[in-house]
């Protein structure tokens, strides 16, 4: 994608959250607490209790999608 884009592209988020003992979904939890303040959700199951705990990860092949399109342009 930094190539078709030209510009810099953070990624791989997932590996070093999976390396590191996490889900595979390091940023879900921030983004999930923004979205349960008002907006809700799709695609992710996230927790959040009351002593201020998030809990998050995915349900399903939600990147799928956009994985195999990236991959197949070259």
């Amino acid at each position: 994608m930094s190539r078709i884009l030209d510009i810099p592209v953070v990624y791989d988020f997932r590996t070093a959250d999976i390396k590191s003992g996490g889900h595979g979904a390091p940023l879900c939890a921030s983004y999930h607490k923004a979205l349960l303040e008002g907006l809700g959700s799709k695609g992710n199951i996230t927790w959040w209790s009351a002593s201020d705990e998030l809990v998050a990860f995915d349900t399903g092949p939600a990147n799928a999608p956009i994985n195999d399109l990236v991959g197949s342009v070259q």
